[in-house]
């Protein structure tokens, strides 16, 4: 009798946190990925759509879809989101900018290190530096890998709310304070200005351009700047600030802007683009991938962290995928977006070994990005610790361990142990099957040593339950039940 309830506990809180559509495997992430994600949403009725992909080499690529929540957070009377609803997906718009670039430069239309001046007006001026002599100016390369020199986001429109004359007249006074090519500094402005370039080049807007060049040809029909039609806009999700407060739709009113963070997408199209930056399929964009997606700078900030082994591309970022084990050598891909009310995550990597490529695409309609970066980031190490070798929790080598409670299931006391290698900030904190935070077993710094936490679960239900460590950078979740 009480496997039969614990076989429909678990069956139950699988359909409790979200709407699940996937190809069912041996590898089925779906467990692992409701727990992540609802810890995330916590009790904030945020929306959050998911997709993970992963292929074997010689087979199929397997597919799963998650989608939580409504279109807006009163749940009485919004529609559940879908794998057709609209999100802004903020700067993850800069690699389909970096892709349309990366076809004029594939085509000889541009070389990467052209001069961008030479392909403007001579009445927009992109800054130069100057040092004696010497001045040094704006590539290509510089703006697609942010080593332009340009500020990130300056304050040069009212309310936030930039129009293409504003952003010119700021570049016409603005002096650099390094040259092109020495720094990493994540620039919007960068890539607006590459934006701009770009529908020079082209005669037309890059908010019509990406959508006709890249979405287009790769299928994502539902994925614009501007121009949502009638029910489109009923299908777009409401945004809503980190504070929990609903957010404005900024976007349109942000047009110089837009090549750097305008795009609106659904979880449909998101896994094709998925799939197009994986080198799965590459949708008629032949080639593009091969200079898209190639380290282009050693470090990806070099002036402020000299040391760093991390990297970056076209728009793309390149890291180590378990950056606490020295004798894993997965590299992740990634680039993440926000706007005024919207965060958003997407990530891939191929096993060096074995050749199994593992990917995640994530949205919320809640402004809260690094917490969501780190879900990506659990679900991507997830999926690639299913039979790899020299896994994230390798004690030996991380100097970090958690252990399987025991018993489990359990009525009513379990036990967790961790061990930890140096004095640390520890966190172990117990949450139910929807993702609310329940109890604070430890949060305080701790010595080096091996730990035994009990957990009595007198005053909670029968069900599945979450524990999820942190110990500096390493962080880690585990399931137990509870069974009355």
């Amino acid at each position: 009798m009480k496997r039969l309830i614990l076989i429909l506990l678990l069956f139950v809180n699988s359909f409790i946190a979200g709407t699940t559509f996937a190809q069912r495997s041996g590898d089925d992430p779906s467990v692992f990925v409701d727990s992540v994600i609802n810890i995330f949403r916590g009790n904030t009725n945020s929306a959050v759509i998911a997709g993970v992909i992963k292929m074997i080499p010689g087979g199929q690529p397997e597919q799963w879809k998650y989608t939580y929540g409504h279109l807006k957070r009163d749940t009485n009377t919004s529609p559940s989101v879908n794998d057709s609803t609209l999100f802004q997906i903020g700067s993850i718009t800069k690699t389909f900018n970096a892709a349309l670039f990366s076809m004029l430069v594939n085509n000889g239309t541009i070389s990467m290190y052209d001069t961008v001046q030479n392909y403007l007006p001579d009445s927009i001026h992109v800054p130069v530096y100057v040092s004696g002599n010497d001045t040094s100016v704006i590539r290509f390369i510089d703006l697609a890998t942010h080593y332009s020199g340009l500020p990130d986001e300056p304050a040069i429109g009212s309310g936030g709310m930039t129009t293409y004359e504003q952003m010119y007249n700021f570049l016409s006074t603005y002096q650099l304070t390094y040259p092109p090519g020495e720094c990493y500094y994540y620039s919007d402005l960068g890539f607006a200005l590459l934006g701009v370039a770009i529908q020079t080049i082209l005669n037309g807007s890059i908010e019509l351009l990406i959508p006709e060049f890249v979405c287009d040809t790769l299928g994502m029909k539902d994925s614009k700047m501007i121009g949502l039609t009638a029910g489109q806009l009923s299908r777009r999700a409401q945004g809503y600030f980190e504070g929990g407060g609903e957010a404005p739709f900024l976007m349109p009113n942000w047009p110089a802007y837009h090549g750097a963070g305008g795009l609106y997408s659904t979880l449909n199209d998101m896994l094709k683009y998925l799939k197009f930056a994986m080198q799965i399929d590459n949708g008629n964009l032949h080639n593009v991938t091969d200079t898209l997606l190639r380290q282009r700078r050693v470090t990806n900030d070099s002036c402020q962290m000299p040391n760093s082994i991390d990297s970056v591309g076209l728009a793309w970022q390149f890291a180590k995928l378990f950056p606490n084990n020295p004798e894993n050598h997965i590299r992740s891909v990634s680039k993440d977006g926000s706007t005024s009310g919207f965060a958003s995550f997407i990530c891939f990597s191929t096993h060096p070994i074995s050749g199994v490529k593992t990917g995640v695409v994530i949205v919320t309609n809640w402004k809260n990005p690094p917490p969501l970066h780190n879900t990506a980031f659990d679900i991507l190490k997830y999926m690639n610790e299913q039979g790899s070798v020299g896994i994230q929790n390798n004690a030996e080598l991380t100097g970090y361990d958690l252990n399987q409670n025991y018993p489990n299931p359990f009525n009513p006391v379990t036990h967790v142990e961790f061990r930890i290698s140096k004095s640390e900030i520890v966190s172990l904190r117990v949450y139910d099957a929807l993702g609310k935070e329940i109890a604070v077993l430890v949060n305080e710094k701790l010595a080096p040593g091996n730990y035994d936490i009990q957990f009595d679960g007198s005053n909670y239900p029968s069900g599945v339950y979450y524990y999820k460590f942190e110990a500096g950078s390493f962080s880690e979740v585990k399931k137990m039940t509870l069974l009355k």
